[in-house]
């Protein structure tokens, strides 16, 4: 059950901000295309399941650290603790050139690999790149062996025009291997299994650069970033074994670039679904609806486009949904309902979910007054659940204190707030509204949350503002500031105001799914 919901939400979540004239017409960088190619080359295609080409590892790696030291420098001293993973490493692992005082080359690339035959717990990795100074490697493995891993560094054995070198753990009389290094020419094969893990990389043997699968969707992202994530059918089909239902969704494979620069973190991502799996996502993500725009001050806005009829009918099958719903049309039809009728039938398709304070909270007291939530959900029939509703309450029979009912919704007054709940029959949409909500747009208040505003290929959308969570984690860490938590409310808001926004949009385009995700920071590291 858990693995279907990881993979429900997976499928709605699924970054993205393009159309189809976007990816059909994406340029990406010849140099960047002909470096990640030349990592895909060398990693082998037969049991893959999941490869990594970092082919700009030492931008990558500029960008890495500078998150290192924001997070570092809330929790210690970022210096301290650099000096500390010097000494354990031997070098600055955060510098590409540096690298060479383990012997070896970074420019090149590098690339990872995961597969293998049977389940996914039998599987291997490899780590593959450039060598540059075969003693300092091998001085730097057999240091970092013993320090880390407690193993010894085997004599090398001969294997494919190269030496194999494993990593050995001493049981008493016992000797277990524990991967191994493997060095052909300049190249460098680290892998998690044992020699014969090795008979993927002979000479001649299929790569992942020449799959055809690949082939498509590099031609179809939209930037290559600093390094990319290929995942196979074979990772796909293993993250939907739980269920065949699951496997029905799943499409064909995915890529993903990424990037990890001094302001920004970001990702794009693309997959392709065909036959079932592609008709099964049209019918979850359909076509998104008009939403009210989401009001300035709003520290959280989520915007989804999906039919949860849909979803129902996709897991119904499977025996836990089966019998969780089971139970729940008993309860509804104890009190006269029906779960497709009443509920699943009139409810809308385009949801709408944010919240925020009021600008600038100072106390607890400012934040609780001027908190604010809505919700919006577009399409089905809006007045139908409102009589639904007051159907329930009149078969409850107890009065409900502060509720008042109205022709086209309620009116529900408490110590806390009013909630507003009202059925508009033009815009076939269920409003829901707590507290003073701004009458501005979160867009005009900050022009990159345009974004979330869906537009039928793009269908779903999260925002979070970091400096707004952080100014009201704030106000409350003063009321917390005598207590054991008060202290650490207050270094969770320091770190989380480093920070600036987070925006994940995701949807289809034509028998595309595709995806783009940011986190953006209020002021750089220095490198």
């Amino acid at each position: 059950m858990k693995k279907m919901i990881l993979l429900a939400l997976g499928l709605s979540l699924h970054a993205c901000n393009c159309s189809p004239e976007k990816i059909e017409g994406s340029a990406v960088n010849s140099n960047a295309k002909q470096k990640v190619t030349a990592v895909m080359a060398l990693l082998p295609a037969d049991d893959a399941a999941l490869a990594i080409a970092i082919h700009d590892p030492a931008a990558a790696l500029v960008g890495v650290k500078a998150q290192v030291e924001r997070i570092a420098g809330v929790i210690d001293d970022p210096v301290r603790i650099q000096k500390a993973l010097m000494e354990r490493i031997g070098f600055d692992i955060f510098a590409a050139s540096k690298w060479k005082k383990a012997g070896l080359d970074l420019a090149p690339g590098i690339g990872l690999w995961f597969g293998g035959k049977g389940s996914s717990a039998d599987w291997d990795s490899l780590v593959s790149l450039t060598l540059s100074d075969k003693k300092l490697l091998l001085a730097m493995a057999k240091r970092l062996a013993e320090r880390e891993g407690a193993m010894d560094l085997g004599a090398p054995v001969a294997h494919d025009g190269g030496e194999w070198y494993p990593f050995e753990r001493t049981f008493g009389q016992k000797r277990t291997v524990a991967g191994g290094l493997f060095i052909k020419g300049d190249r460098v094969v680290f892998t998690s299994g044992d020699k014969d893990s090795l008979e993927r990389l002979k000479d001649g043997s299929k790569r992942l650069d020449a799959e055809p699968l690949f082939q498509e969707l590099v031609a179809k992202i939209p930037t290559l970033g600093q390094g990319l994530i290929f995942g196979t059918p074979k990772i796909v089909g293993s993250q939907a074994e739980a269920s065949d239902e699951a496997l029905k969704l799943a499409g064909s494979g995915w890529l993903a670039s990424f990037t990890a620069g001094l302001l920004k973190l970001e990702m794009d991502s693309i997959s392709k679904a065909e036959g079932e799996a592609l008709a099964n996502l049209k019918s979850l993500m359909p076509k998104s609806l008009p939403v009210s725009a989401v009001p300035a001050r709003s520290i959280v806005a989520w915007q989804q486009s999906t039919d949860p009829a849909a979803i129902i009918r996709t897991f119904a099958k499977t025996p836990q949904v089966a019998q969780a719903l089971k139970g729940m049309k008993a309860t509804l039809g104890e009190n006269g309902l029906d779960l497709e009728k009443d509920i699943l039938g009139p409810l809308g398709t385009t949801f709408s979910l944010w919240l925020g304070t009021g600008k600038s909270p100072t106390s607890v007291l400012t934040l609780m007054a001027g908190a604010f939530v809505g919700l919006d959900i577009a399409g089905g029939d809006p007045q139908a659940l409102i009589d639904i509703l007051k159907k329930v309450v009149e078969i409850s029979g107890a009065p409900v204190p502060g509720l008042t009912g109205l022709p086209n919704g309620f009116d529900f007054q408490s110590e806390v707030g009013n909630l507003k709940i009202r059925a508009d029959k033009s815009s076939k949409t269920l409003s829901l509204r707590f507290g003073q909500v701004p009458t501005e747009t979160l867009v005009k208040e900050r022009p990159q949350a345009k974004a979330i505003n869906l537009d039928g290929d793009r269908q779903s959308a999260i925002w979070v503002d970091f400096k707004a969570l952080a100014a009201a984690l704030n106000a409350g860490a003063v009321l917390a500031q005598s207590s054991s938590v008060g202290p650490l409310i207050g270094k969770v808001a320091t770190g989380l105001a480093q920070y600036n926004y987070f925006l994940l949009t995701g949807g289809l385009a034509g028998s595309y799914q595709t995806g783009h995700g940011e986190l953006t920071m209020s002021a750089a590291v220095k490198p």
